[in-house]
Parts: C-alpha cells; structure tokens; sequence
C-alpha cells in the first residue's frame, strides 16, 4: 500500500514537472543560451586580444620603462583571457549533464509508463506559479535572431 503511494505522488510529481516539455523546449532552450554565452564571451574575448596587441604594438615604440611597465599589464591581460577557454569547458560539461538529465528523466517516463499529462490535470499546487504582469516581461537577454526588430517595433506602432 505505501508503495503504492508512493508511486502514485512520484506520477504525479513527474507530471507536474512537466517532463516532457522540460526535454521538448527547456533543456534545448538552456542548451542554446549556454550556446550564446559560449559565443559572447569568444566575440568579447576577441575584441579585447585585438585591442592588446593593438596596446603592445604601441608600446613597443615607447621609452624603456614605460614600455616594460605596458608589456607587463598586456601580459596579465593575455593571461587573464584564458578565462574564455575554461569557461567553454565549463559550459560544455554542463551541457553534457543535461543531456544526462532528460535522458534519465525520459527513461524513468518511459519505465512508470507516463503518457503526456495535460498540465490542467495536475493538481493547482503541485504547478509552477506562472508569472503576470511586468514580471511575465522580463525574458532576460534574447537569444541572436530572437528579439524583435525595429521594423517589428515600427510595424506594433503602426497598427495602434
């Protein structure tokens, strides 16, 4: 009997979770935003090292003491950009866990035989609160290609 009960809250708990749509759209989702900062933080990487050895080469024609005083900070700065390598790697495992993640949750699914809940069959309590209002805006940095453009912007106007 307590098995039994068990089973049946772990059911309900999974439905609530919403696990296939967690393996449908959010894992993906965290994949590709963990994509985009893999991407910013090379792009910003990059313009910086630019702008080193644009920094060195400046340098390089400067009196004794000041160029060594230069090269010795433009050396800290190269080091310092080895933070965009070990954070890729980073991102990368954790990539990799959730991948592990939705394969787990898939094939425990497919072992309680889960079919697809509608979330109005999971109980009011055991939802995520839904976001309203101003909060219910707030989707943090878009994706590339994701936000609106301007002529989107313009074209909202033009209909008011």
């Amino acid at each position: 009997m307590r098995l039994g009960l068990i089973i049946a809250h772990a059911k309900r708990d999974l439905a609530a979770l919403q696990a296939q749509e967690i393996g449908r759209t959010h894992l993906p989702t965290a994949g590709d935003e963990l994509s985009a900062i893999v991407g910013a933080t090379e792009s910003a990487t990059n313009a910086i090292l630019d702008a080193v050895e644009r920094i060195e080469k400046a340098a390089s024609a400067m009196p004794g003491d000041a160029a060594a005083a230069i090269t010795k900070d433009v050396t800290a700065i190269y080091e310092a950009c080895n933070f965009q390598d070990i954070t890729g790697q980073r991102i990368s495992k954790v990539v990799s866990v959730l991948k592990e993640v939705d394969t787990t949750v898939a094939e425990l699914l497919a072992t309680l035989n889960l079919p697809k809940m509608d979330l109005a069959q999971v109980p009011a309590s055991a939802r995520k609160p839904q976001r309203t209002g101003d909060e219910a805006l707030l989707n943090g940095p878009q994706a590339p290609g994701g936000a609106p453009n301007q002529a989107d912007i313009d074209a909202l106007f033009d209909k008011a």
